[in-house]
């Protein structure tokens, strides 16, 4: 009879282990959903503080860069004026980097239109999140269609902000246009191409 008795509180045990086991995996995958949606929002008011602060700045920019030359390097200068949150400086202040780690890289460039250019660099394409990101910086960006030349990730299509649509490309390629349908298109194209890493030129026209 104990014995039994014994044999019975085994199998309870058991069974309420594998109950907490099966609640530990949904609370951890609860958590990490939680978390990524925190990271998601938390890049998007990187982007947005970069871009608001390069609005107000944007008369400063202008007379800063005058020189005809092409300037591969200016985040020093960026990050002077601060356009750029320091939240998003690495551990040695040389550079910036979002809440996922991709790392942006700032020129100047004057080939026809002065523009200041922010590539971010990509590296884990591969990943099932990047297209989550992906979307979430065009979706960001879209705020600020009037004031950019156009963005483009790797080798997809160019996607021309609003002064520059009609004289560039066709009506489907004009960011203003761009549902998040368009941009799941062109995330997950680059998503699914088989490369490791990807680089989003944004140029924002002085």
């Amino acid at each position: 009879m104990k014995f039994n008795e014994l044999g019975r509180s085994m199998v309870e045990m058991l069974g309420v282990l594998a109950i907490i086991g099966v609640l530990s995996v949904g609370a951890l995958s609860g958590y990490n959903k939680a978390m990524f949606k925190y990271k998601l929002n938390k890049q998007a008011e990187q982007i947005s503080t970069i871009f608001n602060n390069m609005l107000i700045e944007h008369d400063k920019l202008k007379h800063s860069f005058t020189s005809p030359q092409y300037q591969n390097d200016i985040t020093s200068t960026i990050l002077a004026m601060n356009i750029v949150s320091p939240e998003m400086l690495n551990s040695q202040h040389t550079k910036v980097i979002d809440i996922f780690n991709n790392e942006y890289r700032i020129s100047y460039g004057t080939d026809g239109i002065k523009r200041i250019n922010y590539s971010i660099v990509f590296n884990n394409v591969k990943d099932y999140a990047f297209t989550e990101q992906c979307i979430n910086v065009y979706n960001t960006l879209k705020e600020f269609s009037s004031y950019l030349w156009f963005i483009q990730l790797s080798s997809t299509p160019r996607i021309y902000g609003d002064a520059f649509c009609e004289r560039y490309t066709t009506p489907e390629y004009c960011l203003k246009n761009q549902k998040l349908t368009d941009f799941e298109k062109t995330c997950s194209t680059m998503h699914n191409s088989g490369i490791q890493r990807s680089i989003l030129s944004i140029n924002w026209t002085l």
